[in-house]
């Protein structure tokens, strides 16, 4: 069944019966699409890139691509898990205030969500929520444990499959519901990616990982570095020594991504990511901010959805200009990850400046000199 999707100045169509970006047609409305249909039909451009041209045409900020954190609570308990807080679910989305939600987003054009968690197959609204995106013509990653698998919901999936599946391991038990789940996910022909935390009470188990990724021609990706959460829990204890992290890192990246030879560098801009442009994160307790990490969220209960999603967009588009002081570019951008949620915010007026925290240009260079060395 195809559904007809609409982003400001073009349109699309989106077979909810089929989860691959290829499957998406573009209706050619202006003219510059002309060069992109036939490289999303041939499979040589993917949507997120289209999206991102989408967005330079629109008219202010507005929510195309949404990470939805549907709940804290988790059937896992890893030992540095930095979310893990079973005790919240009282404040999470009632049925009611999704369907508001997403009417809103839809009016906006929303087209892709990633649902997260926690687990978020543990929301009891899980299958409405992710039932009513996809038959909008709603593009819909989901990221989990892969332990939650039933029947019902391979049922779901089969006739209302995902985008794509990111399935994270923790061991090499490859007779555990995780490692079952990605097999049935390539059966079903759904897009899937498995992720592995390594850390030092896992990295024994690496080796056995990515043999088992290899047989089964599923791609794999790496995350060593932790970090903590407000949960109290000192996930550092079991973060893994810098040597091993960067030969982790240098194998993920590999050489390609490392050219030796001087990148075109240039200053960032505070909100020069993505999710400034088009993005927007929801938290599972109702609030809606620009992305996870920046501290800044809309309380959508006292202001109202719509309201809440004003406020998102007036932000945007006052602070979207800011400079990040101290940041003039250098070699080591391609693994800077400074931003405006990770910077010192200093209010001036109205407006607020960002500002690179002493110390950490010094160590973005350092790990990049050690991955091409």
């Amino acid at each position: 069944m195809l559904v007809k999707r609409h982003i400001q100045n073009f349109a699309y169509w989106v077979d909810i019966a089929r989860s691959n970006e290829i499957e998406i047609e573009i209706e050619i409305e202006i003219e510059i699409e002309k060069e992109y249909a036939p490289l999303l039909a041939k499979g040589e451009i993917g949507f997120e890139q289209l999206l991102h041209h989408a967005a330079d045409n629109l008219r202010g900020h507005r929510a195309l691509s949404v990470f939805w954190q549907l709940t804290r609570r988790c059937n896992f308990s890893c030992p540095f898990c930095y979310i893990r807080d079973n005790s919240q679910r009282q404040l999470e989305a009632t049925y009611e205030e999704i369907e508001e939600l997403i009417d809103c987003l839809l009016e906006e054009g929303l087209a892709k969500v990633v649902l997260t968690g926690g687990e978020c197959l543990l929301s009891e609204h899980f299958d409405h929520l992710y039932s009513r995106l996809k038959s909008e013509g709603v593009l819909v990653t989901i990221y989990t444990n892969g332990s939650l698998f039933n029947e019902s919901r391979k049922d779901l999936f089969r006739k209302l499959p995902p985008y794509s599946v990111e399935v994270t391991l923790y061991d090499c038990d490859a007779t555990s519901q995780p490692f079952a789940t990605i097999e049935w996910l390539i059966e079903a022909g759904i897009p899937v990616l498995c992720k592995f935390t390594a850390t030092k009470s896992n990295i024994d188990h690496l080796g056995a990982v990515r043999q088992w990724c290899d047989e089964h021609q599923v791609d794999l990706r790496l995350d060593g570095r932790l970090f903590n959460g407000d949960n109290g829990i000192d996930a550092q204890v079991l973060s893994l020594e810098e040597p091993t992290l960067i030969a982790l890192e240098k194998d993920q990246m590999g050489a390609v991504s490392l050219d030796r030879s001087p990148l075109e560098s240039h200053a960032r801009k505070a909100l020069g990511c993505a999710a400034a442009k088009y993005g927007a994160y929801v938290s599972p307790e109702f609030k809606l901010g620009l992305c996870c990490d920046y501290p800044l969220l809309w309380d959508m209960r006292q202001e109202g959805v719509r309201n809440a999603l004003c406020l998102l967009h007036d932000f945007v588009d006052r602070e979207k200009e800011a400079s990040l002081v101290g940041c003039s570019g250098c070699e080591a951008q391609i693994l800077c990850e400074m931003c405006a949620a990770k910077a010192e915010s200093i209010k001036s007026n109205d407006k607020t400046m960002y500002r690179v925290p002493l110390g950490y240009c010094d160590e973005v260079r350092t790990r990049y000199l050690s991955l091409i060395g």
